[in-house]
């Protein structure tokens, strides 16, 4: 393998490796709003909901506005 096939690989594989942990990240984060939601659905408080997912104060009062149309 010449050196430029081997830099194109190896730069192939650190894409392909950082594309699966952003879609990690994406997922956990799908999981954090689909939680808050529905705690929303059960009227725990929004601190609460902060405190449990790490989801920040206004993306809870965005989905508690979402929740409650």
């Amino acid at each position: 393998m010449t050196a430029r096939a081997y830099k194109e690989y190896m730069d192939y594989c650190m894409r392909k490796q950082e594309s699966y942990e952003q879609g990690i990240e994406d997922g956990v984060e799908q999981e954090k709003l689909v939680a808050a939601r529905n705690m929303l659905a059960e009227n725990i408080p929004e601190d609460m909901i902060v405190r449990c997912t790490g989801l920040p104060l206004e993306t809870v009062r965005e989905l508690a506005g979402e929740v409650s149309s």
